[in-house]
């Protein structure tokens, strides 16, 4: 056996720390955060998207009492889209919460809004293009009642 030193062993080698699928080791990006597989050159991965939805005043809500039909229709659509090929998921948005801003305490807005009205609820798609996601929100029934829609592609 060979020796390190005089009467030492040498440690035997670690092995690498397990590699994320999703991350590259090492790749950094432009602003120093970790690359993503779906951002490296050449990555099969499909890329995911952030729908946001978000009402307004030309948003027509569900009947007092009706809100589970409202429910329903858009478990629907998810259900459609994902037995289509599509992966999808989502959720409504509660009131509770507020915006958190520099060096101040969390601060309650009812609901958080911005200029294109209150966010309400998100979907999150994997679809292989912006015009793919385009074309599924587009059959949204957010959109059928006046609402509209953020989309996003998540890193």
């Amino acid at each position: 056996m060979k020796t390190h030193e005089p009467g030492t062993r040498r440690p035997p080698p670690r092995a690498p720390p397990p590699r994320d699928p999703g991350r590259s080791p090492g790749a950094r990006g432009a602003r120093g955060r970790r690359v993503t597989a779906t951002e490296e050159p050449g990555n099969s991965e499909t890329p995911r998207w952030l729908l946001l939805l978000y009402e307004d005043s030309a948003f027509r809500g569900p009947a007092p009492g009706a809100e589970a039909e409202y429910v329903e229709e858009y478990t629907r659509w998810a259900a459609d889209v994902r037995e289509a090929g599509t992966p999808i998921e989502g959720a409504e948005l509660g009131d509770a919460g507020g915006l958190l801003e520099p060096g101040a305490n969390l601060t309650p807005r009812e609901p958080i809004a911005d200029g294109a009205g209150r966010l309400t609820g998100f979907f999150v798609v994997t679809a292989p293009s912006l015009h793919e996601v385009e074309r599924l929100a587009a059959t949204s029934p957010h959109l059928r009642h006046g609402g509209r829609i953020g989309i996003r592609q998540m890193r």
